[in-house]
Protein backbone atom coordinates (compact mmCIF):
# COMPACT_ATOMS: atom_id res chain seq x y z
CA UNK A 1 0.00 0.00 0.00
CA UNK A 2 1.15 3.28 -0.85
CA UNK A 3 1.94 5.77 1.73
CA UNK A 4 -0.66 8.56 3.13
CA UNK A 5 -0.55 12.03 3.00
CA UNK A 6 -2.31 14.61 5.17
CA UNK A 7 -2.75 16.86 2.46
CA UNK A 8 -1.12 17.43 -1.06
CA UNK A 9 1.37 19.92 -0.25
CA UNK A 10 3.02 17.20 2.42
CA UNK A 11 2.53 14.59 -1.15
CA UNK A 12 4.59 17.02 -2.60
CA UNK A 13 7.11 18.07 0.16
CA UNK A 14 8.28 14.28 -0.93
CA UNK A 15 9.22 15.11 -4.49
CA UNK A 16 12.60 16.04 -5.16
CA UNK A 17 12.44 19.59 -7.17
CA UNK A 18 12.76 19.54 -11.09
CA UNK A 19 11.21 16.05 -11.29
CA UNK A 20 8.56 15.99 -13.57
CA UNK A 21 6.80 13.12 -12.09
CA UNK A 22 2.91 12.52 -13.17
CA UNK A 23 0.69 11.87 -10.05
CA UNK A 24 -2.21 10.54 -9.07
CA UNK A 25 -3.77 10.99 -5.86
CA UNK A 26 -6.81 9.32 -4.63
CA UNK A 27 -8.83 11.07 -1.54
CA UNK A 28 -9.42 8.84 1.09
CA UNK A 29 -12.84 8.80 3.09
CA UNK A 30 -10.73 10.26 6.28
CA UNK A 31 -9.54 13.39 3.94
CA UNK A 32 -6.04 11.87 3.48
CA UNK A 33 -4.35 11.62 0.47
CA UNK A 34 -2.87 8.37 -1.43
CA UNK A 35 -0.54 8.62 -4.55
CA UNK A 36 -0.71 6.45 -6.96
CA UNK A 37 2.60 7.13 -9.80
CA UNK A 38 2.13 6.88 -13.69
CA UNK A 39 4.72 7.75 -16.14
CA UNK A 40 4.68 11.45 -17.12
CA UNK A 41 3.97 13.17 -20.65
CA UNK A 42 5.56 16.52 -20.60
CA UNK A 43 5.87 18.51 -23.68
CA UNK A 44 7.30 21.98 -24.02
CA UNK A 45 6.86 24.19 -27.25
CA UNK A 46 6.75 27.78 -27.53
CA UNK A 47 7.18 28.86 -23.96
CA UNK A 48 3.94 26.36 -22.92
CA UNK A 49 4.75 23.41 -20.95
CA UNK A 50 2.04 20.99 -21.55
CA UNK A 51 1.28 17.99 -18.54
CA UNK A 52 -0.82 15.08 -19.31
CA UNK A 53 -2.64 12.83 -17.61
CA UNK A 54 -5.40 9.92 -17.60
CA UNK A 55 -7.68 10.34 -14.42
CA UNK A 56 -9.15 6.54 -14.30
CA UNK A 57 -13.13 5.63 -13.91
CA UNK A 58 -14.28 6.72 -10.70
CA UNK A 59 -11.09 8.51 -9.98
CA UNK A 60 -11.31 11.99 -8.56
CA UNK A 61 -8.23 13.50 -8.50
CA UNK A 62 -5.06 13.57 -10.50
CA UNK A 63 -2.20 15.85 -9.55
CA UNK A 64 0.60 17.22 -11.65
CA UNK A 65 3.24 18.34 -10.42
CA UNK A 66 6.40 20.20 -12.46
CA UNK A 67 9.28 22.95 -11.78
CA UNK A 68 7.20 25.18 -14.43
CA UNK A 69 4.55 25.54 -12.30
CA UNK A 70 4.72 28.63 -9.95
CA UNK A 71 2.94 31.51 -7.98
CA UNK A 72 3.04 33.35 -11.26
CA UNK A 73 1.72 30.90 -13.71
CA UNK A 74 -1.23 31.32 -16.06
CA UNK A 75 -2.70 27.43 -16.04
CA UNK A 76 -5.22 26.18 -18.75
CA UNK A 77 -6.96 22.88 -18.16
CA UNK A 78 -8.54 20.45 -20.55
CA UNK A 79 -10.28 17.17 -20.71
CA UNK A 80 -10.84 15.02 -23.66
CA UNK A 81 -14.99 15.16 -23.06
CA UNK A 82 -16.71 18.22 -24.24
CA UNK A 83 -18.91 19.42 -21.24
CA UNK A 84 -16.40 18.31 -18.67
CA UNK A 85 -14.82 20.54 -16.24
CA UNK A 86 -12.55 20.04 -12.97
CA UNK A 87 -15.45 20.90 -9.94
CA UNK A 88 -12.01 22.59 -7.84
CA UNK A 89 -8.51 23.31 -9.03
CA UNK A 90 -5.66 23.71 -6.69
CA UNK A 91 -2.17 25.27 -7.45
CA UNK A 92 0.89 25.56 -5.10
CA UNK A 93 4.49 25.99 -6.34
CA UNK A 94 5.45 23.02 -8.35
CA UNK A 95 1.86 21.08 -8.10
CA UNK A 96 -1.33 21.24 -9.66
CA UNK A 97 -4.66 19.29 -8.57
CA UNK A 98 -7.95 19.12 -10.39
CA UNK A 99 -10.96 17.51 -9.18
CA UNK A 100 -13.41 15.63 -10.56
CA UNK A 101 -17.04 14.36 -10.15
CA UNK A 102 -16.25 10.54 -10.43
CA UNK A 103 -17.43 9.15 -13.86
CA UNK A 104 -17.64 5.97 -15.17
CA UNK A 105 -14.79 6.36 -17.92
CA UNK A 106 -11.35 7.41 -18.49
CA UNK A 107 -10.86 11.15 -18.77
CA UNK A 108 -7.73 12.05 -20.53
CA UNK A 109 -6.56 15.52 -18.83
CA UNK A 110 -4.18 18.44 -20.19
CA UNK A 111 -2.71 21.30 -18.15
CA UNK A 112 -1.09 23.69 -20.11
CA UNK A 113 1.17 26.14 -17.85
CA UNK A 114 2.48 29.48 -19.45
Amino acid sequence: MADEYANIEDLAAGIPDGDTTLLEATKLVDGSYQPISVTPKKIVKAGVVELIGTLEAGETTITFQDASITADSTLDFYTNVDGVVPQRRQSVAGIVTITFTPMNFDLGVKVEVR
